[in-house]
């Protein structure tokens, strides 16, 4: 089904700059929309945002994250046939606009149609490019929230990852003798 209105929260998202590090324009945006709706924002010392929409029973967390990979502006999308494309000149810069796209359509159908829905907590979080900075410091514990939806994977459209892996880079220097066990 196509959405006018999630087709152009996500035009806007990707037209604003959004690097990692430097996610405040985004953060000012959602800011806005989530206290549109009636949230209450707060953000946190990494610079992640957070709200609450109330609802019965167990907490709900909808997750994405701000940051773009380089360049991080300059995404000029087309839409053709009901489908967003990059002009050419640069990548889309989707990831991960169309995950907040979708949690604030989310969020917003909620409300407006007055839905039945367990508290949703959405984060958005910073730096995920770099290190994935802004999930590793958000406390989920004043939330109370132990399920949750991240709308980031590397998969096709209709694919749920329950579960990923996080990787950690570094280098690693060794000193020392050198030596093999049938030499020395």
């Amino acid at each position: 089904m196509f959405s006018e209105r999630l087709c152009n929260t996500l035009i806007e998202l990707v037209g604003i700059p959004s690097t990692s590090g430097h996610e405040e324009r985004v953060r000012d945006y959602l800011e806005q929309r989530v206290s549109t709706l009636g949230l209450a924002p707060q953000i946190d010392s990494a610079g992640n945002l957070m709200a609450l929409l109330p609802g019965q029973g167990r907490p709900l967390l909808l997750n994405a994250h701000m940051d773009r990979v380089p360049p991080g502006r300059g995404h000029l999308p087309v839409l053709r046939d009901s489908i967003l494309y990059s002009d050419g000149t640069t990548n889309l810069g989707g990831d991960d606009a169309a995950g907040i796209s979708i949690i604030l359509e989310v969020v917003t159908r909620v409300v407006q149609q007055g839905l039945p829905h367990p508290p949703i907590v959405v984060v958005f979080t910073v730096q995920e490019e770099v290190g994935m900075r802004g999930a590793s410091a958000f406390d989920p514990t004043p939330w109370q929230v132990s399920d949750g939806i991240v709308f980031d994977n590397a998969f096709e459209a209709g694919v749920v990852v329950s579960k990923g892996a996080m990787y950690e880079a570094f280098d690693l220097t060794i000193s020392g003798r050198t030596g093999h066990p049938g030499k020395d």
